[in-house]
């Protein structure tokens, strides 16, 4: 049995360099988009762990800054089932962004809209938020 874990442990040793485990990793050098709005938004995503990226769970750094997350190389003798199977994981990935993205939105913008203006509401006393952007956080919640 020793034999065999010092096999693989020599394996492993074969297939990185000596010395990898000591170089230092850049978490801070990534890119956060182009437009300052672009950064501004990924830079919340971060703050908020809602990238679909295991390197969430290290810090709301840069290289996390991405939608990583997904179901490898998949093949069976079934491929018209594997097929259907990738295609819900994207669509529910790309429900998942933007809903993020309407949730963004709905909290960040502070001003009224223009389609709340002339809006008449009656007053109900229970302190209700109407908003534009109050429905694009409802909307997030219920598309996530």
């Amino acid at each position: 049995m020793k034999e065999y874990f010092e096999g693989v442990q020599q394996h492993i040793a074969d297939q990185f360099r000596p010395g990898i485990l000591d170089d230092e990793i850049e978490f801070d050098e990534y890119s956060l988009g182009d437009s300052d709005e672009e950064k501004k938004y990924r830079q919340w995503c971060l703050e908020q762990n809602l990238f679909l990226n295991p390197l969430n769970d290290i810090g709301s750094n840069s290289i996390a800054a991405q939608d990583i997350l997904h179901l490898g190389s998949v093949s069976g003798e079934e491929s018209s089932k594997i097929v259907s199977s990738v295609g819900f994981y994207n669509q529910m990935k790309q429900e998942y962004v933007s809903a993020r993205y309407l949730l963004y939105e709905g909290l960040q913008n502070d001003e009224p809209h223009f389609s709340d203006k002339d809006v008449r509401l009656e007053n109900t006393l229970d302190y209700p938020v109407y908003s534009f952007n109050a429905e694009k956080v409802q909307i997030a919640m219920r598309m996530a």
